[in-house]
């Protein structure tokens, strides 16, 4: 396995799935299959994806003693 041990990919591989299952839940939650046409629900193209993750003004970064100044309504 090279220089990353066991322990690591375990790791890396509970991120990924504790991340999937964020956003099924995120997604099931706000009934994201009723907000798209199936037209809509396709791939996007990786130069769409990066305008999107290159403009500082989208979805910005805060933590947690900032953010909810930023949210229209409360998450819970």
């Amino acid at each position: 396995m090279g220089r990353i041990g066991a322990g690591t990919v375990r790791t890396l591989a509970d991120g990924a799935i504790t991340l999937a299952v964020l956003w099924e839940s995120a997604w099931i939650l706000a009934s994201g299959e009723l907000k798209f046409t199936q037209q809509e629900m396709k791939a996007v193209s990786k130069a769409k994806l990066q305008k999107l993750y290159e403009d500082p003004d989208f979805v910005g970064s805060l933590d947690l003693d900032h953010i909810e100044a930023e949210l229209s309504e409360p998450v819970f």
